[in-house]
């Protein structure tokens, strides 16, 4: 019964309204086609989170990319996508920065900022990553001390091996072989 009663509201409409109304009806179509598009890039993104974070995190950026066309229907499925990648991409720059790697960590976050500009997780990680890059520079030496100190390390420990050779020599009575050691030692 309501099938005919839509059969003859259609054959009432003009040519033009009845092709709007298709159309109107194929891009419903397509966007729940889309939205389940979406959904499976979710769930998809989210077995793969642990094993694969790169393509999690790929997975969910495709996701929030289609979710945008179609963003005023697909609000929820948008956020999902936005919650995982953040979740995903801040979980690397923890990651980063425990190892002490601050610009990578900051890069990642800005990664982050180019599909959820506004996200205001992202920006709270960037503040904390920052001062965390300027506390571990007050109490860590540079790069270049760094190398230095072990340099040193490894000329101290050269130098008493050589003491040590030489000392050895030296009580064996082998006074040639242990006047080279110490004058290697002097050098």
């Amino acid at each position: 019964e309501q099938e005919s009663a839509r059969r003859k509201a259609t054959q009432q409409k003009s040519p033009i309204e009845q092709m709007v109304e298709k159309l109107a009806q194929q891009e419903r179509i397509k966007r729940r086609e889309t939205r389940l598009v979406i959904s499976n890039l979710i769930r998809q993104a989210g077995l793969l989170a642990e094993d694969d974070p790169d393509q999690a995190a790929s997975l969910y950026q495709n996701a929030i990319r289609i979710g945008r066309e179609i963003e005023s229907e697909a609000r929820t499925e948008l956020e999902a996508a936005e919650m995982g990648l953040t979740g995903i991409r801040l979980q690397q720059a923890r990651a980063a920065q425990k190892q002490h790697q601050f610009l990578r960590a900051s890069a990642i976050a800005e990664s982050i900022l180019t599909d959820i500009p506004n996200s205001p997780d992202v920006f709270a990680f960037k503040r904390q990553n920052e001062r965390a890059q300027a506390s571990y520079k007050k109490t860590h030496p540079s790069a270049e001390a760094s190398y230095r100190v072990k340099e040193l390390r490894e000329r101290r420990d050269f130098i008493a091996k050589l003491l040590h050779d030489a000392k050895f020599l030296y009580q064996l009575g082998d006074h040639g072989q242990a006047q080279n050691k110490f004058r290697q030692v002097i050098a």
